[in-house]
């Protein structure tokens, strides 16, 4: 009979690694739901009872501001007999399910700011807060949280080393920045995200040799999988970064595989990554093949504007006259757009400046105090 908090969590973890999907796992938390629920009709005050019943709760009905009830009831309660420890596990709790599920970040700074008025400091408050303001753009203030966080180093993880990482890269310090992301690769070598992000960062240094080996790998990444994906790097910010090191070759060659390989070859939005691409052809003097490319791309777009027009892409069921008008010229501009851009580059010294730099955070699985999924077990 399992009785306690770790004892559930081993049995949840457990059941999560003999199955490959929630629907087969799912049981485990509802009967845990099932366990809380009837602890607390015997005891209602009972704080780490409550807050695994928040957890399990989100896990079963997939719905923070359930959770977030919950806790918040709780506190208008009880919160007069709650000292500050049972408080904070709470705050941390609720700051967590508003940054991530029930989707409202000034409860989530509220509840991380309560936690520092009491003198409740940690590597989760301030990382959370840095990345409340990173979120933002406010990239001094987030910082300002990064330092903070620095002198919890001992409880530091890898995702908060990436964070203030990219911070004070976009604050403009980039040899710091280099030195923190090292830190990151040397720990996840593979990670795509600490690549890309590391290779920003030394061409902003000057480090060309240091960045060759990991835009090699960046490249070998891409070239071995035929649908390349990562949740923190785009093609299109492949693209960038090529173009950014005058790496012109594989700049042709990472955009050619997102023009062969993903679900828009047969129509496209401008970007600045044709205005990369055709300049690294100039650059390399393939002049024929940026001709025949353009061709080849205007040609499918026009072949998409005309099943637009006899209603394969939009039901004239559905859409009328002066609407299927109006998607046929947006999809008029799109060519307009890169005919415009191809002819400035190949017929004067125009060169596109790459001006979109985007690094996205890292996100913890979890912050959530004692979560019985995720917290660590001996």
């Amino acid at each position: 009979m399992k009785q306690t908090q770790k004892e559930w969590a081993r049995y949840i973890q457990d059941e999560i690694q003999k199955n490959d999907s929630y629907d087969n796992y799912k049981h485990a938390f509802i009967e845990y739901k099932d366990y809380l629920e009837k602890c607390l009709l015997e005891n209602p005050r009972d704080v780490e009872k409550v807050c695994q019943l928040a957890i399990a709760y989100f896990t079963v009905y997939q719905d923070g501001k359930t959770s977030v009830n919950v806790l918040e009831e709780f506190l208008k309660k009880y919160s007069k007999d709650l000292n500050d420890d049972e408080k904070a596990v709470i705050y941390q709790d609720l700051a967590d399910l508003y940054e991530k599920d029930a989707y409202d970040d000034k409860k989530c700074k509220y509840y991380l700011t309560k936690l520092i008025e009491m003198g409740k400091q940690s590597v989760i408050v301030w990382e959370v807060l840095g990345e409340y303001y990173l979120k933002r753009k406010k990239y001094k203030k987030a910082l300002e949280c990064f330092q903070k966080m620095e002198k919890f180093s001992d409880e530091k993880e890898i995702e908060d080393d990436y964070n203030y990482g990219i911070t004070l890269f976009y604050c403009g310090y980039f040899e710091k920045a280099k030195e923190m992301l090292l830190k990151c690769y040397k720990k996840e070598p593979e990670s795509a995200g600490i690549l890309y992000a590391l290779a920003l960062c030394l061409h902003y240094t000057n480090d060309k040799k240091l960045a060759e080996p990991i835009l090699d790998k960046l490249l070998e990444k891409v070239s071995l999988e035929k649908y390349y994906y990562d949740k923190q790097i785009l093609f299109e910010e492949l693209i960038g970064l090529y173009y950014l090191f005058e790496e012109y070759d594989r700049c042709v060659l990472v955009f050619e595989k997102e023009i062969d390989e993903l679900d828009w070859e047969e129509h496209f939005y401008y970007n600045m990554r044709f205005s990369f691409y055709f300049y690294s052809l100039k650059k390399l003097g393939n002049f024929k093949k940026a001709e025949s490319k353009l061709s080849e791309l205007i040609q499918k777009h026009n072949k998409y504007i005309e099943k637009i027009e006899v209603g394969e892409i939009y039901d004239k069921k559905y859409w009328n006259e002066e609407e299927i008008d109006e998607f046929i010229e947006e999809e008029k501009n799109e060519i307009k757009k890169v005919l415009e851009i191809y002819k400035k580059i190949m017929n004067s010294n125009y060169k596109p400046q790459n001006k979109r730099i985007n690094l996205e955070k890292m996100y913890k699985t979890c912050y959530l105090v004692d979560c019985p999924q995720h917290q660590k077990l001996d």
